[in-house]
């Protein structure tokens, strides 16, 4: 059974009238998801540092927003990759899930904000991901950052990057990385299993919606 709490938010968005993506443009889809988390930012816990920096990799630079839960020296560094399909979210839609789940860990998470599709095909978004994680492994936040003990993460979308750095970082021999984790990663581009037939429609992300993102790092215009 569904849990009460997502039932009640299923139902107001429904009485919102909140359009499915594989309706809108993408435009439209990017400032809809950035309306639709701005519920959760009342809440947000405060932590010890929350700053925007710049990641420089060749003429390539990465915008990063680097969180510190409390200032002790030497944390865990959790690289996060943000969910959206591959097509939408950005470092404020992606805010409060580092500040209220992740940094409950006690980790120094750097929030990735990659290129997206379908202005970027696969593997750019990859290759931000990646470019970012080695930049980190390797130069780390000041004295919060302990780069030796470092996992990555993301959700949906993030969940399948954040597999597949690790995944290039084992192929490229660096970074070393000692965990994972894959929040409802996506690791499977089948449509046509038991679960998208059982859950297709009525749950908030469709299977449409899914086909209409699936398409957008590949070949959508």
């Amino acid at each position: 059974m569904l849990d009460p709490k997502l039932q009640v938010l299923l139902k107001e968005l429904e009485n919102e009238g909140v359009p499915p993506n594989y309706t809108l443009s993408v435009a439209e889809a990017r400032r809809l998801s950035r309306v639709s988390v701005s519920r959760f930012a009342k809440t947000q816990p405060k932590v010890a540092v929350a700053k925007n920096i710049l990641i420089k990799t060749g003429d390539v630079r990465i915008p990063v927003r680097v969180y510190v839960p409390r200032m002790q020296r030497d944390l865990p560094v959790l690289v996060y990759f943000h969910g959206g399909g591959w097509v939408v979210g950005d470092l404020d839609t992606s805010d409060w899930l580092c500040r209220s789940m992740f940094l409950a860990a006690d980790y120094t998470v750097f929030s990735v904000d990659y290129r997206l599709a379908p202005e970027n095909k696969f593997p750019t978004p990859l290759e931000d991901c990646y470019q970012a994680t080695r930049w980190i492994a390797e130069n780390g936040y000041e004295s919060y950052a302990d780069a030796s003990r470092l996992a990555v993460g993301g959700d949906s979308a993030g969940g399948n990057l954040a597999a597949a750095v690790c995944l290039l970082a084992r192929h490229k021999g660096s970074p070393a990385i000692s965990y994972q984790l894959l929040v409802c990663p996506v690791t499977n581009h089948s449509f046509d299993t038991d679960s998208y037939e059982k859950y297709a429609e009525g749950y908030l992300l469709t299977r449409k919606d899914m086909e209409w993102s699936t398409a957008s790092p590949i070949s959508r215009s």
